[in-house]
């Protein structure tokens, strides 16, 4: 799993580590390439990580930071690439775009599919809270042959569903949205609220994106070393590698 991008939506100035684009990542197995996340920050990202083919996309919601690279991405690939998404999401990309960029495959929550060895099940999760119905939102939780991932850049966790909280629990990685260090933001984690949900749901290891302007890379490590929880969670960056 390679982190294109691990900040919040528009991307944030910083040096080293605090240098961050829009969250995304690309999961190579199995000789696939699957595209998490569309950003405004695409051609950057592809560029940058000298990409060579994305085979699928998985757009979690319909917000812009995770839909606006569809051009880029079409025009990357030559041709339509598959992606993965719920009806509420293609309606948000209908109404931004008149062309078709994508080869639409509609999931639904909870519901398992698969793409190659891989055995995904979009998650419901609250994350537009002002528009819940028209933004929905999914997290996505990967089977690997030998390994589980759970992967969501956007959420509120102290408004999850009881149903989906299993999801959350006992997986060898979790990458997990933490927008700020202690304020509170609606849609988002905070740091300290997220703390006691990472010591409850035994994650093997966690990585921490979706990172703003208020948290600094070794604010986050400080913090995560004074409870205790560094290094099995830590902050993730722009460009690391992680194996799975």
């Amino acid at each position: 799993i390679l982190i294109l991008g691990s900040g919040p939506s528009g991307g944030r100035e910083g040096r080293d580590k605090d240098k961050r684009l829009e969250t995304s990542a690309l999961i190579s197995t199995n000789n696939k390439n699957i595209l998490i996340n569309a950003t405004r920050f695409l051609r950057e990202q592809i560029g940058k990580y000298k990409i060579k083919r994305i085979d699928a996309v998985f757009l979690g919601h319909g917000h812009s930071d995770i839909i606006s690279g569809l051009p880029d991405l079409f025009e990357f690939a030559g041709k339509k690439v598959p992606a993965y998404a719920l009806k509420e999401t293609y309606r948000a990309i209908s109404r931004k775009y008149t062309k078709q960029y994508i080869i639409k495959n509609v999931v639904e929550p909870y519901k398992k599919f698969e793409i190659g060895d891989l055995k995904i099940v979009p998650v419901s999760v609250v994350h537009d809270e002002v528009r819940p119905e028209r933004f929905p939102a999914i997290a996505w939780h990967i089977t690997f042959p030998n390994k589980k991932l759970i992967w969501c850049e956007d959420f509120n966790v102290d408004k999850l569903p009881e149903k989906s909280e299993k999801y959350f629990k006992n997986n060898d990685i979790a990458v997990l949205d933490c927008a700020r260090l202690e304020t509170k933001m609606i849609g988002h984690n905070s740091l300290i609220q997220l703390i006691p949900y990472i010591r409850r749901w035994g994650n093997k290891k966690t990585y921490l994106i979706q990172i703003g302007k208020d948290a600094p890379h070794e604010k986050i490590i400080e913090v995560l070393k004074k409870e205790n929880l560094y290094p099995q969670t830590e902050p993730a960056y722009d460009g690391l590698k992680i194996l799975i």
